[in-house]
């Protein structure tokens, strides 16, 4: 594509290709959709005494579900997520100890409540993140299987900029916003239920009546016997 733009191989900063395929896989792919390949699970022991938890590491978009182990023989159990004025609301006293059974976010950290009285709790992290940077040509990872012509497209319009063509870099990126607004949506279909939801009729549970029966006009007649 940036060939038709006469930039060949031999321009000046044609070597920042992979830094346009990370950008557009990060900026763009990421950035606006959580996929399948970018879900992660990690398992963390609670501190007593401590309700802040790290971001597992630097490429963790954000935490999809918190669970928490009383014992290493216990199920997991999903724990309520809320939000900082909910938390607050909630729990009034901050400075309450005993198993955690809700979480928030807090900056770049994840506060649970009430605080962690023991440091035996294990805690499993399922996170949404970023994958890593691909450094060499032949490096790969689901984006460029998956999705090498959109992925492609965006390439392209971050190397068009980068090279002032201002106005061919607007025109391929109407294509390539269709597109990856294409690829989300299939990916949504994709997660939503296969089952359908059936919504009652408003007639539903109704005694049988003249009102079921007619109109205004059947229901006169009746009344007169017509």
């Amino acid at each position: 594509m940036l060939d038709r733009e006469g930039i060949s191989t031999s321009s000046t900063g044609y070597g920042l290709v992979d830094d346009w395929i990370n950008d557009a896989i990060r900026e763009i792919f990421c950035a606006r959709h959580n996929w399948p390949s970018m879900e992660k699970a990690y398992v963390r022991t609670t501190t007593a005494g401590s309700a802040d938890l790290s971001m597992p590491d630097t490429l963790t978009k954000d935490v999809a579900m918190l669970l928490i182990r009383e014992t290493a023989t216990a199920d997991w159990v999903p724990l309520d997520e809320m939000t900082d004025q909910q938390a607050r609301y909630e729990f009034r006293d901050s400075a309450t100890e005993g198993l955690p059974n809700a979480w928030f976010r807090f900056g770049e950290s994840i506060r649970l409540r009430p605080i962690p009285d023991s440091s035996t709790y294990r805690l499993r992290l399922v996170c949404w993140s970023y994958p890593a940077d691909l450094v060499n040509d032949a490096d790969e990872n689901s984006f460029t299987i998956r999705f090498p012509r959109c992925l492609s497209l965006w390439a392209a319009v971050f190397g068009l900029e980068f090279y002032g063509e201002v106005d061919t870099a607007l025109k391929l990126r109407q294509v390539a916003e269709n597109e990856i607004a294409m690829l989300i949506r299939d990916d949504q279909n994709r997660l939503r239920s296969r089952n359908g939801v059936v919504t009652p009729s408003r007639a539903s549970g109704v005694p049988a009546g003249p009102r079921r029966m007619g109109n205004r006009r059947s229901l006169r007649r009746m009344n007169l016997g017509l």
